[in-house]
């Protein structure tokens, strides 16, 4: 016999398997001719402009240094009604060694297609090293 207590233990079980999924696999990191801070520089002016995740303000740099970034979309729900809400945050590493820089992230699933994005732009003003 079934114990009511496990009941909903096993009803707990199952709530991964109706969650929302993502089709946005990761994305490998790229690599660039070009200096570590030429591309982060790009990618806070780029920032404003890509696509926040769904109610969420747009992407604001924030946390630049030579190396890295972070990217920052603040929820204006959590602002607006008092409460607090935690920004949506991606992180973007270069290191460079022999003129070749590595673009490294680090993204929740949900941000994903903001760094396919991000890599797009730097297409567009770098060479990709294949």
């Amino acid at each position: 016999m079934t114990s009511v207590r496990a009941l909903p233990l096993a009803l707990l079980a199952l709530l991964p398997a109706c969650a929302p999924t993502t089709t946005t696999a990761p994305l490998p990191p790229a690599q660039y001719r070009a200096t570590g801070p030429a591309i982060i520089t790009a990618i806070a002016r780029a920032a404003p402009t890509l696509k926040a995740p769904s109610l969420r303000q747009p992407w604001r740099p924030e946390e630049a240094s030579n190396s890295s970034i972070v990217l920052r979309a603040y929820s204006p729900l959590g602002v607006l009604g008092g409460g607090r809400s935690l920004p949506v945050e991606l992180l973007f590493n270069t290191v460079t060694s022999s003129g070749i820089t590595t673009v490294t992230y680090s993204a929740t699933p949900a941000s994903r297609a903001t760094v396919a994005e991000v890599f797009e732009v730097l297409d567009r003003q770098f060479q990709r090293v294949h």
